[in-house]
């Protein structure tokens, strides 16, 4: 019962299910004059929050600013999360990476600089 029970609330917190149920009451209740502000603040939160001009502005002013490699000082270790290769390719004897293939590339770059001196990577 419990695990339906957080399924559900975890369903009725996701901001499209907020969104939804303000539209939807905004329609039921339009003759009242509260349901007409469910109905404008639904409107317009789907509105603000499907902008992809807002998106990626707050998406910029989320991402740190990148140093060139001459700024990176020297480190013991150099981190590279994982998830970037795609498993299911048919070809066993070479690596297929995704968009995220950077990672690696930069710290083999990083290491044949001398910048760091081993590379983890994590799984």
């Amino acid at each position: 019962m419990f695990f339906y029970l957080s399924q559900f609330l975890s369903f009725l917190a996701m901001p499209l299910t907020i969104v939804i149920i303000l539209i939807v009451g905004g329609v039921i209740f339009i003759k009242r004059k509260w349901g007409k502000k469910l109905l404008w603040a639904g409107i317009g939160l789907l509105l603000f929050f499907t902008n992809p001009f807002l998106s990626n502005l707050a998406l910029l002013a989320w991402e740190p600013d990148f140093k060139s490699f001459e700024e990176i000082e020297n480190r013991e270790i150099g981190i590279v999360l994982t998830g970037v290769t795609n498993l299911s390719k048919t070809a066993y004897d070479r690596t297929f990476f995704n968009k995220g293939a950077d990672r690696i590339t930069h710290a083999l770059q990083l290491y044949r600089m001398g910048k760091i001196k081993k590379i983890l990577i994590t799984v």
